[in-house]
């Protein structure tokens, strides 16, 4: 069974910068509100790092999505837009 991956606030620029350094064009960060959705979010290690990161398994409904923005591009790097970014 597939899932949908999810990163907590705190790994969103890491995971953007392993997975979507080269786009040219920023990437989407979707803000999903956990209690809309019908199914559980479950926080699993990722393999070999043991850092937990959470998983939907199930449909993701656009009513739980409740905010989109694009990253930003700062000094080469993808960054959080500013009322999100953490630290």
């Amino acid at each position: 069974m597939g899932f949908v991956h999810l990163s907590f606030a705190w790994q969103v620029e890491a995971t953007a910068q392993r997975y979507y350094a080269d786009l040219d064009e920023p990437p989407l960060l979707l803000r999903v509100d956990p209690r809309l959705l019908e199914v559980p979010v479950r926080v699993e290690p990722a393999a070999g790092s043991g850092e937990g990161f959470a998983h939907v398994y199930g449909p993701l409904p656009v009513t739980a999505v409740v905010d989109v923005r694009p990253l930003e591009r700062v000094d080469g790097a993808w960054r959080s837009p500013a009322p999100w970014r953490v630290g």
